[in-house]
């Protein structure tokens, strides 16, 4: 071509250094990366570890996404810095999920995921009459287990106040890295400022952050949520998703 860039992504195997799957595009979306994985894994089966740079396109939901379905997991090398931000999962109208996030930090990594549950938008008419969740967090540093979490809702717990209280939202928030305690303190702040939109909390142990929050809605539980990931990701800017 005479003008331009042409791109090129190609999936190769560690051992043998042979390439699996490429693909070419002159833009630089994430379907060309997509779908030479997809090539890949079908062509040659699921792997255990796969392993990508930080490039938009490796941790779109779309490419991280095909991984977690196949249950591959996703490896963070020293250095290396991930933020997890899906939008939020909406749960309505007797809504079944059963999900799994797994993952392996090196030491000297970061991570920041961000899981947000909205038990219907009331905006839009949705009910829960019956909704079943089981959500499993699990993060490794080499084989040490560093963190795990476990939900378990179903519509009894949904009107507890052990859990969720009558609440139409939660999230939850995890930043592993060296400077956890430094941010422990600015995350508090948020949620302290925040009271009138969430109810929630904050610790910092081991090399890790973890704040729950719990609101009416997800107009409000954003308010709050939104200043705190912006927080963590030293102001970089969000997501377009993630705007009020």
């Amino acid at each position: 071509m005479a003008k331009g860039f042409v791109y090129l992504v190609a999936i190769m195997d560690w051992h043998s250094r042979y390439v699996l799957a490429w693909r070419l595009s002159i833009t630089m979306e994430t379907d060309f990366c997509v779908e030479a994985l997809e090539d890949a894994l079908h062509r040659f089966g699921r792997p255990d570890i796969f392993n990508t740079d930080q490039g938009a396109q490796f941790t779109a939901a779309a490419f991280t996404g095909a991984l977690a379905a196949r249950g591959v997991q996703i490896g963070m090398g020293r250095g290396a810095w991930l933020d997890w931000l899906p939008q939020e999962t909406i749960l309505f109208n007797g809504a079944r999920l059963y999900r799994t996030f797994d993952i392996h930090v090196a030491d000297g990594a970061r991570l920041l995921a961000i899981d947000a549950v909205l038990l219907g938008r009331r905006a839009m008419g949705e009910h829960t009459p019956y909704v079943h969740l089981r959500d499993r967090w699990r993060v490794w540093n080499g084989d040490d287990l560093v963190f795990a979490d476990e939900v378990r809702l179903d519509q009894s717990l949904v009107a507890g106040a052990a859990l969720l209280n009558g609440s139409g939202a939660y999230a939850s928030a995890l930043y592993v890295g060296d400077d956890h305690a430094e941010r422990a303190s600015i995350v508090r702040n948020l949620i302290e400022a925040g009271r009138d939109h969430v109810q929630g909390g904050a610790s910092a142990f081991g090399g890790k952050l973890f704040c729950r929050m719990l609101a009416r809605d997800g107009f409000s539980l954003r308010k709050v949520l939104i200043p705190i990931m912006q927080a963590l990701r030293d102001g970089e800017p969000l997501p377009r998703l993630w705007t009020i």
